[in-house]
């Protein structure tokens, strides 16, 4: 966690399961969602 510049806290990420990496088109499309995602939470601060 960061406030501003200054690491505040860290926590270890454990999965429950293996998820398979996607394919090109599959993450090609999960970056166009979070361009677009990121883009309307920009407006919405």
């Amino acid at each position: 966690m960061h406030l501003g510049d200054e690491v505040v806290g860290e926590r270890r990420l454990v999965a429950l399961e293996n998820i398979e990496e996607g394919g090109l088109f599959k993450r090609l499309f999960d970056q166009v969602q979070r361009f677009f995602s990121n883009l309307i939470s920009s407006f919405t601060d």
